[in-house]
Parts: structure tokens; C-alpha cells; sequence
């Protein structure tokens, strides 16, 4: 689905001609890790569940300490019409593409036409619509452990009721299949695949808060690894924003299915091949409990716990995740309008097919001065 970002750009000239708004954020982390991965690594500059080293290497107990910008973002937002109804776009860059240096990453990159009570069509990159970005925990070190925040191209649709209460949505997203083969570390990555991921989405928006359920259908493809090329699965996403009096709130992401695979994380796979050349599709599920407390207007925190677990065969790579955790604390401070000054504790934890265990604490300072 390539062309979906190709259309967004298409569409630059008839935004153009209405707002353009330019912004972005500046953002410095100082982090200390008491454990890394050998050599350069992402995982080192931000949270994830394959960069908590395992018990097995001399490294395991090496401290690191990492200072970098590369979370600073930069967008420009338009707003203009074509054939006579509203169009939007985004565009939204970070740095965050490679560990050893300030490559450009894009993050956004879609239009829309239409209103969302009249219909709203979006075409090109964002949050998947399996996934609830509103009900991602607050954090500042990475992103906790079962939070759904994949993004990708796609063709999607929405709608809301007229009390704008609800809303439905269908979508058709990049399919991708990564598949696990006995004996081989390597996942293969396929991309080669003619039918989308198909993702269907209620939500609704109340007084106590608000509730989104998301179904999704995916094909997976082997390509020629496999005496049988593709098998059909599926997931459902449930998440929930709960309000505590006027501003303090507790989100719930819950996950589940046969084929959650990569939109759970990338230590998640979609699907497993045995010896015999056969594809099995395995359960797998993940969950993230977040409470937000607003201490004062310009000072909150956010403790966050997330899990996930896969089912995985015995005869898969013994390096594959089979559950892992995180927690994170932090303590959000906003003195004046536009600068955030945040200090963050996360621990995650990994075990590996074999047991093999490894785990992590980390604290990450930071300041954002939003541009």
C-alpha cells in the first residue's frame, strides 16, 4: 500500500491553498541504564522489550548512559477542500531512524477529505485502526509493554453518530508478515501480499469516559518458505479511557488472538513454520494498566504496568520473546506553557522460548520545549 502515502502528497496542492500550520517539539533525554545491549543500539535510547539484555553475555551488567535529541518531532498540518468538502493533511517527521545518528523518521504522512459526521475518508500513514492512541499511558521513556501503536499505510473510513458520541470505522492497512522458521533467527519478512489487513472499530465517548473494541482480519504469506502459503487469523483490541473526578484518569489496553503477532511489538511473530514446512499460527495477548494523577494544573504522573505473552512452539528460534513486562513511573512537570520537564524509572523484564531471563531499570531525565 505504498500509494496510499503517494495519494496523501498528491493532495499537498489542494491543502495548500487553504492553512498551513508548521510545529513540532524540541525534546532532550538524559538516560542511565544499569544494563545495555553491546555495541549501538536504539534500544538504548528508547524503551523496548528486545533491547533488555539476557542473562547470557559478559555485557549484561554494563551501565550506560545516553544523552540525545532524537525524540524531537517536526510537523506541518494544512487544511484546505477538494471538490468542494473539507481536506486535511499532516506530516510528521522524528529522528529516531538509526541509533548512531539524526536520520529522519517519518512518523504521519496521510490526507483526509471530509468531516467525520458526513464521512471522513484518510489515505497514507498513522496509528493503525486496531490501535487507540488516545488510551496510550502517558509515559516519557519509551512506550510500556502490550500498547498497541503501530503505524502504516492504509485506506480508511469513518463516521460518527450525530451526537458525536460514537463512531465507526473500516479500514484496509499495509499487510506484513513476519514468520518465524525452525532453527533460523532470522524472521522472514514478507510484504508480498495482495489481501490488506482488514480492521473494523466502534467507539464511543461518554460522561465517565470512553470505550473503543477493534476486530481485525489478516492473511499471512510465506512466500515459497512454506508448503502452504497463507493462513487467515485474526485479534480484537479493547481499550478504555476511565475518568477519576475532572482530571484524573486510569487507561486500559487489552489485546488478544491467533494473529496479533507484530502489532503487539516487533518480539511478537505473526506466524511459526515447523520442520515439515507448515504454517501454525499461535495465540498471543498483552495488556497495559495506566492511572494518571494530576498532582497540581502543571505537575501530573503517570505509573503504567504492561505485559504480553506469546505461545510459542518448541521448535521455534530459542532466542523469541515469550512474555515480558514493564512499569513505569514519572513525574510530569509544565512550569510554563510549551516546556515540560519530566523525570521517568522504568523497569522492563524478557524471557526468551529457552528461560533464559534478562531485565532492566532504567531513568530517563528530560526536557521538551514545544516550538
Amino acid at each position: 500500500m505504498r500509494w496510499a502515502g503517494l495519494f496523501a502528497l498528491l493532495l499537498v496542492p489542494s491543502v495548500a491553498a487553504g492553512d498551513i500550520e508548521l510545529g513540532g517539539y524540541l525534546k532532550l533525554n538524559a538516560i542511565l541504564s544499569d544494563r545495555a545491549q553491546p555495541g549501538t543500539s536504539l534500544s538504548d535510547q528508547t524503551f523496548s522489550v528486545s533491547g533488555i539484555p539476557l542473562r547470557d553475555g559478559k555485557a549484561y551488567d554494563v551501565k550506560d548512559t545516553q544523552f540525545h535529541a532524537k525524540e524531537s518531532r517536526f510537523w506541518m498540518r494544512g487544511s484546505g477542500s477538494v471538490l468542494g468538502r473539507n481536506a486535511g493533511l499532516l506530516i510528521e517527521y522524528d529522528l529516531l531512524k538509526d541509533s548512531a545518528a539524526y536520520q529522519p523518521r517519518r512518523r504521519h504522512l496521510y490526507a483526509t477529505v471530509g468531516s467525520p459526521q458526513s464521512g471522513q475518508l484518510l489515505v497514507g500513514q498513522t496509528y493503525s485502526t486496531f490501535a487507540n492512541s488516545a488510551a496510550l499511558a502517558d509515559t516519557d521513556a519509551g512506550v510500556s509493554v502490550g500498547n498497541i501503536v503501530t503505524r502504516q499505510p492504509m485506506l480508511r473510513w469513518m463516521r460518527e453518530s450525530p451526537s458525536r458520541q460514537q463512531q465507526w470505522v473500516v479500514s484496509f492497512e499495509e499487510p506484513l508478515s513476519r514468520i518465524a522458521r525452525q532453527e533460523a533467527a532470522a524472521l522472514i519478512v514478507n510484504d508480498d501480499i495482495k489481501v490488506p489487513d482488514v480492521i473494523l472499530k466502534w467507539q464511543t465517548w461518554q460522561d465517565w469516559g470512553s470505550l473503543s473494541v477493534a476486530g481485525m482480519i489478516r492473511q499471512l504469506h510465506a512466500g515459497q518458505q512454506s508448503s502452504v502459503s497463507s493462513r487467515e487469523g485474526g485479534a480484537i483490541s479493547i481499550a478504555a479511557i476511565i475518568n477519576l473526578g475532572m482530571l484524573h484518569n486510569t487507561r486500559i489496553i487489552a489485546s488478544a488472538g491467533n494473529a496479533l503477532g507484530r502489532y503487539a511489538g516487533s518480539h511478537v511473530p505473526d506466524a511459526f513454520i515447523n520442520a515439515a514446512g507448515e504454517m501454525q499460527l499461535r495465540r498471543a495477548g498483552s495488556l497495559t494498566v495506566a492511572y494518571q494523577h494530576f498532582w497540581t494544573q502543571s505537575l501530573r504522573s503517570t505509573l503504567s504496568y504492561g505485559l504480553s505473552r506469546a505461545d510459542l512452539p518448541g521448535y521455534s528460534p530459542a532466542t523469541l520473546v515469550r512474555d515480558a513486562r514493564s512499569l513505569q513511573v514519572n513525574l510530569l512537570w509544565t512550569p510554563v506553557p510549551g516546556l515540560t520537564l519530566g523525570a521517568e524509572y522504568v523497569y522492563g523484564h524478557r524471557a526468551v522460548r529457552v528461560g533464559t531471563q534478562g531485565e532492566l531499570n532504567r531513568l530517563q531525565m528530560s526536557l521538551r520545549w514545544n516550538l
